[in-house]
């Protein structure tokens, strides 16, 4: 490291070759005398620090032009690339249904067979949210294949193994007992599960399950679960992760649900044909996260007869709106059936 000291009057500056990168630095009076001393006669105005750089040929001089050329085209790409992740994040999930169908080969009257039949999104992976949507699909997964994650391939040869049971059982008994009416018409099973769609949107994703099935008795079993989640973490949202008040939560969804049902405020719930004994609707998680609000369901049995159906309780936002705590985003989102229903 050199430093010059360069005088006022230029013609005393000596002359040196441009092959030199300066830092300057500015400096005030206070060094007139400094630099009267030094040189005496000559007043010094500023100082200059530099660093001797070789020669630049012409050959050179191409090259690093070619250096930078390429270092400002590597650049513009990943300019561009973050853009485009930026965008693409942006956007809802692409997904695609897995379908499992299967019918009793041996079945003759094609409205009564035997069949097992599965329905689900797997959506694919994002660049800033694989982790994410990879849990998402586990959760669904689990949601069809229950928590042994057994494939599906699996869950319908059990089903059809327990059909077989059935019927074979069912003859040892009618042979044992005499009764040739149980060895007559033996209906066929179904089991149906659909996990469909509600909300794909960038921050929020809402999924259902329909299912029913029949595996003999009175009549078959049917309902309805939904789930919501975060595509922030891919985890499926709790109450608690949605409402920082769970008991005011309670209190107004049954005074909805008395006013949407139409009932009597002033009777106990319990005297009105459901199964709640403090005049407060049980907390449900089965709730799904819509743009209009949030729509609580309840199953058969849950809180009515099987022949009432299913019960439901839609809640506005503005209804929440001092005990939201997760506020969901819709922004960007497809809506496929914002309007759920009983």
């Amino acid at each position: 490291m050199k430093v010059l000291f360069v005088h006022h009057n230029n013609k005393d500056f000596p002359e040196y070759k441009v092959d030199f990168f300066l830092f300057f630095l500015p400096l005030g009076r206070s060094l007139s005398a400094f630099s009267e001393k030094i040189f005496r006669r000559k007043r010094i105005l500023r100082i200059f620090v530099w660093y001797p750089l070789p020669r630049i040929g012409t050959s050179n001089l191409l090259g690093i032009m070619k250096k930078v050329v390429y270092i400002g085209a590597v650049v513009v790409v990943l300019a561009a690339a973050i853009g485009w992740a930026v965008r693409y994040n942006a956007r809802a999930c692409n997904y695609e249904y897995q379908v499992v169908s299967r019918t009793d080969e041996n079945c003759k009257d094609s409205s009564d067979c035997t069949s097992f039949y599965l329905s689900y999104p797997v959506f694919a992976k994002k660049l800033f949210s694989s982790v994410a949507v990879d849990s998402i699909n586990a959760s669904v997964y689990r949601q069809m294949a229950g928590p042994e994650a057994k494939t599906t391939e699996q869950l319908a040869d059990e089903f059809f193994e327990g059909y077989k049971s059935y019927i074979a059982d069912r003859l040892e008994i009618a042979r044992e007992e005499g009764d040739s009416t149980m060895a007559g018409f033996i209906p066929g099973w179904y089991y149906n599960a659909e996990c469909f769609v509600v909300v794909n949107g960038p921050k929020l994703i809402v999924t259902g399950l329909k299912f029913s099935q029949f595996e003999g008795g009175a009549h078959g079993l049917y309902g309805m679960s939904y789930s919501n989640y975060d595509m922030a973490t891919g985890r499926m949202l709790t109450l608690d992760d949605v409402f920082s008040d769970t008991l005011a939560l309670d209190k107004k969804m049954t005074e909805l649900f008395i006013g949407q049902k139409e009932l009597d405020a002033n009777i106990p719930l319990s005297e009105q044909g459901y199964f709640i004994d403090n005049n407060l609707l049980p907390l449900t998680q089965n709730f799904a996260l819509t743009p209009e609000g949030v729509v609580f369901y309840y199953n058969v049995y849950e809180i009515a007869p099987y022949s009432d159906g299913p019960s439901c309780v839609k809640v506005p936002y503005e209804e929440l709106s001092d005990i939201l705590k997760f506020k969901p985003d819709f922004e960007g989102a497809e809506v496929f059936s914002s309007d759920l229903d009983a």
